[in-house]
């Protein structure tokens, strides 16, 4: 399997879905057409010429070609340009159609109580979209109230469709790049590191040994907080791989006063600053005299000789349901920023790389696969080179340009 940093999270995500032993297509995909609003990875929507997933991933591949074709040339001009011109209109239009569909599809969904206002309750989903939407209409009900329509007390605050495409488009990307990317950097790192590999399968196993052998019937509420293990491995690839490398910050409305090393710096008003995540991370104030190692096992809360061990401090510095790991310092730990600033899939992505990484490990043990004429230890050796050529891509996330193979071997 050709591994790239442009792979989708949502391709692996759907392996977990399905029953490990066959593989069967889950009902899931086959109803997404349906429920309106989502999409299938086999189908192309009419009037475009991709997958959902195709046309994301060639958007994020050719984000600046695209946003520069789509400012410098009329609509006119782009319908009768040249192939090499025109693919980037196409992609353009092709993930808009999509992005369109989504917001439509919630647009049409009924709204209980709608003849009494948006201070009766709504009962459809709660998601980040349905806020969006939302949030368009309470505009349109304050513009109502100012014409005596109707009685509200909602606040002013519209959002324009633009406004609208524009978010959901942030939240498809952040929903697939950066989980992918986390991924992938944990599969590496479990295939170079067997022994750590070997610690995350004994505690798959004893934690998985009362339960199905189907995780479709696996329970978020009983099973979660009990997955330790492959959350500790999701945190320190984090921490070596974090997918935004730097955060872009800045001071507001008013000065700031920063203090390093026992000097003084005055910040002004808007002044822009970048937080070295990387850096932050490789900190052995922080993290111990090991902490170029890449040891899962530092966050296991068991583990009372991580640096990281504190008998005295919580040992969940994570939501309720959650599984233990050890606390980080405040402020040393930034893959999903920190604050109220913070990543609002934050909780999401854990679940959802735990998911996969109980489904894979529980049944498959994962290796570099050699090419011709290599040892194990060359392999090692190449692939360590990979990892150490990581850059920064289109979208501004951390990711390894050169493709390698993993090898699945059954486990028994």
């Amino acid at each position: 399997m050709a591994v790239w940093y442009e792979m989708t999270f949502h391709a692996v995500f759907l392996q977990k879905l399905t029953k490990v032993n066959d593989f069967e297509k889950p009902k899931l995909i086959e109803d997404k057409i349906s429920r309106g609003g989502q999409f299938s990875d086999s189908d192309i929507s009419p009037g475009c010429t991709k997958t959902y997933r195709d046309a994301l991933e060639y958007f994020n591949r050719n984000i600046f070609q695209i946003l520069l074709t789509m400012k410098i040339f009329p609509r006119w001009m782009l319908d009768r340009a040249p192939r090499f011109i025109f693919q980037y209109a196409e992609g353009h239009d092709n993930l808009e159609s999509y992005l369109r569909q989504l917001v439509e599809s919630e647009r049409s969904k009924p709204r209980v109580n709608a003849d009494k206002g948006l201070q009766a309750k709504d009962d459809r989903a709660n998601n980040i979209l349905s806020l969006l939407v939302r949030q368009e209409e309470l505009a349109k009900t304050q513009e109502d109230a100012a014409k005596g329509k109707l009685e509200t007390t909602a606040p002013s605050a519209s959002l324009s469709d633009a406004e609208i495409l524009g978010n959901v488009y942030i939240f498809a990307l952040a929903g697939h790049e950066t989980t992918a990317i986390t991924l992938i950097y944990a599969l590496t790192m479990l295939a170079l590191y067997p022994e750590k590999q070997a610690w995350l399968h004994a505690s798959l196993d004893s934690i998985l040994a009362t339960q199905s052998s189907y995780p479709r019937v696996w329970t978020y509420e009983e099973l979660y907080p009990q997955l330790t293990a492959p959350l500790c491995v999701m945190f320190e690839t984090l921490r070596h791989f974090p997918p935004a490398p730097t955060i872009p910050k800045w001071t507001g409305g008013s000065s700031q006063t920063l203090t390093i090393a026992g000097r003084t710096y005055h910040l002004p008003p808007y002044f822009p600053i970048s937080i070295n995540v990387a850096a932050l991370h490789m900190n052995p104030k922080y993290y111990g005299p090991d902490v170029n190692s890449w040891d899962p096992v530092r966050w296991d809360p068991t583990n009372k000789s991580s640096f990281l061990y504190d008998p005295k401090k919580s040992s969940n510095p994570l939501p309720v349901n959650s599984p233990p790991i050890n606390k980080y310092p405040k402020g040393a730990f930034m893959p999903w920023s920190d604050g109220y600033r913070g990543c609002l899939g934050k909780k999401f992505s854990q679940v959802e790389f735990v998911t996969t990484i109980t489904v894979l490990c529980s049944r498959w043990k994962i290796g570099i696969k050699n090419e011709c004429g290599e040892t194990q230890d060359d392999a090692r050796e190449r692939v360590l080179g990979i990892l150490a050529r990581s850059n920064i891509n289109n979208v501004g996330s951390l990711g390894m340009k050169e493709p390698f193979d993993f090898t699945f071997e059954k486990r028994v």
